[in-house]
């Protein structure tokens, strides 16, 4: 078999030729202002410039290093760092300094920036982040811009407005923070906070967004997206703050290059792996899509090899072994159905439901519960012990409607017999946790990184695999199921009370699954298991939902926003931001005490899956 996939390798060489080595040329381009003359000066970026230098050398890249430098400095160096640029694998921009949002474009400000009249803001005296894009974009096929800019600086919006005047613009289109920026594919630009907000300079030797971002350059050896990712729940946990992520990357790249692990073929291009697989992708041999794994995993074409690996092994098994029979459904712990009744409600059935009462409307669907109609207070008291800014302000919230959730996480067995009935497919890499440390191998739903059955959580799911999954559901029924939104996943976890835990003010591991090495509330240490546990495991709260603390983050319908200013008071999803970020509630087998609470939240990319995160399902019921 190795015989014919070397013989495949040789064929595919002949009829194109040898083909180009990877290009190994990475460079960096560093600049540190903080002695500026019009505005306040800052205190880390000539440091935290310094300390990503000196890191990214370490990394393999040439480094061009900017210090303090004045307009005609500054662009002049990008000019000559573009120049040296071309051809190059990757480029990495790092800015630390004063940054402003002006007319809709985010500026980098260079030490003698003067922001009085409307002829100050130009590109000879300022530098705009989309010149920085378009000028690099034609240089290398991956290219990572990030910026620790914009300070908590009332003077430069002070400045902004002033110009805004000048212009004849209202105050409102002056907005604090920097604007988001518009990528192209091969674009990953990153943010030390969300668009529209503003960074910390911080107290320590470094801004706590660098701080972070130079625990995690050297230390991670996940792809740069996934890398980010970590900084940005970093960040988020112990500085309050939210970095914001833009990525345009496609396929693979590692600031981290081991000798086990090469770093990936700059995606976009025409590279060996893009030519090649072509010729691969239809191929029925097993040997020869392993040897392009080993040539090319680590680019988007491994990730597809792989899965059309998977393919054909589900294919030759099916050729030997007889179909199993389907594993029994979760039984509901409570219910006003026989268990014989499972259909789709009628009419009169879905309106005679009160409050617990349990019902499935398939034989695979999930138990769903009945959460009673009331008021609650959204969000977590300022005196809430280690609670973040994400969490507030408090606001009420009224559900008007008994609406259904799930009684339990939807399961494994669950979410197989979706993929059993519809082919999707949900295979792609999934971020794992195994052993106390991140591992980059393929992990997926079926195999997370850890042992489990079928009435474990599903996991390695992302906000498009729990849509797809509940269109599904909504089709076969003909009932409205769907993601519950943000707050009524808060209210149906709360069921009534108001303390971190819907049992009180602490919490041990004999009532939720996650890292018992740490503790809340004044709670014991307990066992920390590493892995997902059945659904039906503890004490339901008294709506009668199990694991509301833990066990697996759940997917809910709402946007990422940072706070709750301006959130809808009557339940509803809010959807009306940038949506590539979506929230997830609950906590998991994963993380600390304090990430399990009530009023904690989160998010990640819609399109990320992790072995940790999985999701439960709502349903409006009619009236």
């Amino acid at each position: 078999m190795r015989l014919l996939a070397a013989f495949a390798w040789a064929c595919l060489l002949l009829c194109f030729g040898a083909l180009p080595g990877h290009a190994e040329k990475r460079v960096a381009l560093v600049i540190g202002n903080e002695a500026y003359q019009g505005m306040p000066r800052l205190k880390n970026p000539v440091r935290d410039a310094s300390e990503i230098e000196a890191t990214l050398k370490r990394l393999g890249f040439a480094t061009t290093k900017l210090i303090n430098v004045d307009a005609r400095a500054l662009n002049d160096g990008l000019k000559r760092f573009a120049q040296g640029a071309a051809g190059a694998e990757a480029i990495f921009v790092f800015y630390s300094g004063h940054g402003a949002q002006l007319d809709g474009r985010t500026w980098l400000l260079p030490v003698d920036a003067r922001l009085e009249t409307k002829e100050d803001v130009n590109d000879a005296d300022l530098l705009a982040l989309d010149r920085i894009l378009t000028t690099l974009r034609e240089k290398s096929a991956v290219r990572i811009v990030v910026l620790d800019a914009c300070r908590d600086n009332p003077v430069v919006d002070t400045l902004n407005l002033k110009i805004a005047e000048a212009r004849g613009l209202k105050s409102a289109a002056v907005t604090k923070g920097l604007g988001r920026p518009l990528t192209a594919m091969g674009d990953l630009v990153v943010y030390a906070t969300q668009a529209g907000a503003v960074a910390a300079d911080g107290d320590g030797a470094n801004s706590p967004f660098t701080q972070s971002l130079l625990k995690h350059l050297e230390t991670s050896d996940l792809d740069v997206r996934q890398m980010f990712f970590r900084v940005q729940d970093d960040v988020g946990r112990r500085f309050k703050q939210l970095p914001e992520v833009s990525n345009s990357i496609i396929g693979e790249f590692k600031l981290k290059v081991t000798a086990a692990a090469p770093h990936a073929a700059p995606p976009g291009g025409v590279d060996e792996a893009e030519r090649t697989w072509p010729f691969v992708k239809d191929t029925s041999s097993a040997a020869v899509l392993e040897d392009f794994i080993r040539r090319y995993g680590d680019t988007i074409y491994g990730t597809l090899a792989r899965d059309r690996l998977e393919e054909l092994k589900k294919k030759q098994v099916a050729t030997v072994v007889p179909p199993a029979a389907p594993p029994s459904p979760l039984q509901p712990a409570v219910g006003v159905f026989p268990s014989d009744s499972v259909v789709p409600l009628s009419a009169e059935r879905e309106r005679g439901l009160k409050p617990k009462d349990v019902f499935k409307e398939c034989e695979k669907c999930p138990d769903m519960v009945v959460v009673p109609a009331g008021s609650f207070r959204m969000g977590s008291p300022a005196s809430e012990v280690e609670r973040s800014n994400y969490e507030g302000p408090q606001h009420s919230v009224k559900i008007a409607k008994p609406f259904a959730a799930g009684q339990f996480h939807v399961a494994v067995d669950q979410f197989a017999a979706f993929v059993t009935e519809t082919g999707y497919d949900a295979a792609s890499k999934c971020i794992a946790r195994e052993g106390g440390k991140w591992v980059d191998v393929a992990r997926s739903w079926r195999t997370p990184g850890f042992t489990q059955a079928g009435s474990h959580p599903a996991v390695c799911l992302n906000w498009d695999d729990a849509k797809a999954y509940v269109g599904w559901i909504a089709k076969k029924t003909g009932k409205d199921y769907r993601l519950l939104t943000e707050a009524e996943s808060e209210y149906a976890a709360r069921a009534g009370t108001t303390t971190p835990f819907w049992w009180g003010a602490s919490i041990s591991t004999s009532q939720a699954n996650y890292d018992g090495n740490s503790i809340y509330g004044g709670g014991a240490k307990g066992e920390w298991l590493q892995k997902t546990i059945p659904v039906d495991s503890f004490q339901p709260n008294s709506f009668g939902l199990y694991q509301v603390h833990g066990n697996a983050h759940q997917w809910v319908e709402d946007c990422w926003h940072s706070d709750y200013q301006g959130a809808p008071s009557d339940g509803s999803a809010w959807v009306a931001a940038y949506c590539s970020q979506h929230v997830l509630r609950g906590g998991s087998w994963l993380d600390d005490a304090v990430v399990v609470r009530a009023g904690y939240r989160t998010m990640y990319a819609t399109v990320l899956r992790l072995n940790y995160v999985g999701f439960r399902l709502g349903r409006t019921l009619a009236r």
